[in-house]
């Protein structure tokens, strides 16, 4: 413990860069402070500080991990065959356009069927034709790709929140 840290998490008006004691703390703690802090209360704030430093570190940790997991891309059998589909941002949102476009005018819509990117059991990426309602069934999917990652981020923020300890904190983790 930083005794001169945790001085200023229990008060932060009071700045002591040069106290390396907890004794020499109290031999300056100025007289118009109050009752200087003990060595349980400058331990517990400063438990507690690094116990919300590893937290917040964590949570954008987690929140990196579902990101990356929602644009991580999704497999699909809309086709012939199960295809791999990427999420990222401006492919959700092509998708989003083409599955609402698919839902009102459906395949009377004469752009239908629609190309729309995915990639096969061999990797070979192209614009592959999809009728209206398999960009439908695919925006579904989608969605639920995205809600499932959503809630285990949600999931694992709960378990977080609950964390007594910098071991539990560090213990969670985004599943591979």
């Amino acid at each position: 413990m930083d005794i001169a840290q945790a001085v200023e998490l229990v008060t932060p008006k009071v700045a002591w860069r040069d106290a390396s004691t907890y004794d020499r703390l109290v031999a300056t703690w100025p007289a118009d402070a109050g009752d200087p802090p003990s060595e349980a209360a400058l331990q517990a704030a400063w438990d507690a500080h690094e116990l919300a430093t590893a937290k917040a570190a964590k949570s954008a940790e987690l929140r990196a991990a579902c990101e990356a997991a929602i644009t991580a891309g999704v497999e699909a059998s809309v086709l012939d065959a199960p295809h791999t589909y990427p999420t990222d941002r401006d492919s959700q949102i092509n998708l989003i356009g083409l599955a609402m476009r698919a839902q009102v005018d459906g395949d009377a819509d004469p752009s239908f069927p629609a190309a729309f990117w995915c990639g096969d059991a061999s990797d070979q990426w192209a614009r592959r034709a999809h009728t209206a309602q398999q960009l439908v069934d695919l925006g579904r999917i989608v969605i639920e790709h995205v809600k499932a990652q959503q809630t285990l981020y949600e999931d694992l923020l709960s378990q977080l929140e609950a964390a007594t300890n910098i071991a539990d904190t560090q213990a969670i983790a985004w599943p591979t």
